[in-house]
């Protein structure tokens, strides 16, 4: 999870949660909480393996990167290839 705004904690908290419900269900399960820019992550700041499985949600995120529209550099779909 990317923190923004002090959410460090709550985000933790949600980490803590979705942790319980995998051991629940028998789930290797890791979760990770950084700071860094959205724009500036990648499988090595996640601390990622090339054979690890890597889900993400920025569900309330992308709509406020960038695209075409607005930038030649477009971010959002850098990001999105990344």
């Amino acid at each position: 999870a990317v923190a923004e705004n002090d959410d460090e904690e709550r985000l933790k908290t949600v980490g803590e949660n979705l942790g319980r419900q995998a051991e629940r269900l028998r789930i290797g399960f890791e979760f990770k909480v950084v700071t860094q820019k959205l724009a500036e992550l990648t499988r090595e700041s996640l601390g990622c393996d090339s054979e690890d499985i890597l889900a993400v949600n920025f569900a309330f995120k992308l709509f406020r990167m960038p695209d075409e529209s607005v930038s030649t550099e477009n971010p959002r779909d850098a990001l999105l290839r990344s």
